[in-house]
């Protein structure tokens, strides 16, 4: 298996636990495919056939702009962008970049702009953007925003996951200064802000005198966060470990995190897949846990954990009555659907979203479910 750069602040991201000596699925796939082939011959095809070929030309009419051939498109049709180790963001001669929605924006109008130093609030990320975007789906809508069509590329909602969270950006200097530790206490309108950072953002965007900007005023305009209620759906729902105290008969959960991959469903729904969650959970050693030993050890590995950010470890400025901070802790208590030793098994999964109202039709966020035997 080979080892990246991780990106989450616990370094595991890439690590295996797979203790059955099989072959991962990477080396299966090395086996057939070379990376450099699959990029070379499949990715600008895969490209210009995905996003159309305009996002693929230079600057112009799009009107009048010539779809690019099969030939081109192997060559990508541009000339390479040269090496160079400046942070910043380069782009071939000929095209530009622009500015569309970073960390922090604002989603409404009522939301004041971003002030980058640690003191927004935690409540104004329920209404700002979540922090390191990732995967992302536009789904267009027609020129009066009444109902979806897919062939409008000026008008559509823009669905962006957020994956994970910088604490020394969250915070201000004073806090990092003090020690703002990664696994120690927080007080809660740290963690609040932390968890709101967190999840997908549904932002219109509309395009004018050829650039895209966001829709404030829009009022499809919403986040998902690592707080917000989803249902279960599928062959989990209402399975015993899926119940909680939150969800006693096991059929909801609170939030999405660390999302990552994602797609979109026939029927017009975004679809965000959850990594990387086991880190964000406390934990106590495997070897006090009996028959769930090797489930953790395959999740989560063997050592007892405070988290990745220390979440579950409840605040003294405020009494957890909702269990929105015991939450994160699978410590076996006073018995299922008293505590949250389920609680991780409410993430990971594939979260369908709906970015429409359910006026127009679609479902709201909820998971599918695994697809168990």
């Amino acid at each position: 298996m080979t080892k990246h750069h991780s990106l989450s602040p616990n370094g595991t991201d890439d690590e295996t636990r797979n203790a059955s000596g099989n072959l991962v699925f990477e080396g299966i796939l090395g086996l057939r495919l070379s990376r450099r082939n699959v990029f070379k011959g499949g990715f600008a095809l895969a490209a210009s056939r995905f996003f159309g070929a305009g996002l693929l030309a230079p600057m112009g009419n799009p009107a009048t702009a010539a779809p690019l051939t099969t030939t081109q498109a192997f060559t990508l049709g541009f000339p390479a962008v040269a090496k160079h180790t400046g942070d910043l963001l380069t782009v071939p001669g000929g095209y530009r970049a622009t500015l569309l929605y970073r960390a922090g924006d604002p989603i409404d109008n009522d939301t004041p702009d971003y002030a980058n130093d640690g003191s927004d609030t935690a409540a104004s990320f329920n209404f700002r953007a979540g922090d390191n975007h990732d995967g992302m789906h536009y789904f267009g809508l027609n020129g009066t925003g009444t109902a979806p069509d897919r062939a409008d590329s000026n008008r559509g909602l823009l669905c962006v996951n957020h994956e994970y969270i910088n604490q020394s950006f969250l915070h201000t200097a004073a806090e990092v200064g003090a020690g703002l530790s990664a696994r120690g206490r927080l007080a809660s309108a740290q963690i609040d802000k932390e968890v709101n950072a967190h999840g997908v953002s549904i932002v219109e965007v509309v395009r004018e005198g050829g650039s895209f900007r966001v829709n404030r005023a829009s009022p499809f305009n919403r986040r998902i966060t690592a707080a917000t209620p989803i249902a279960l759906h599928g062959p989990a729902r209402g399975d015993g470990l899926m119940v909680t105290r939150f969800s006693p008969d096991g059929t909801r959960t609170r939030g999405t995190l660390n999302n990552c991959a994602n797609g979109y469903t026939p029927w017009g729904t975004y679809l965000t897949c959850e990594e990387n969650w086991a880190g964000y959970f406390k934990r106590t050693e495997s070897a006090a846990l009996g028959a769930k030993a090797a489930a953790q050890n395959r999740y989560m590995g063997a050592k007892a954990s405070n988290g990745n950010y220390g979440w579950a470890n409840p605040p003294l400025d405020r009494v957890d009555e909702t269990g929105l901070y015991h939450r994160g802790d699978l410590t076996p208590g006073a018995g299922v659907g008293e505590d949250y030793r389920n609680a991780a098994n409410t993430l990971g999964w594939v979260v369908e979203i709906g970015p429409l109202p359910p006026r127009f039709g679609a479902a709201q966020a909820h998971r599918p479910g695994p697809l168990r035997p």
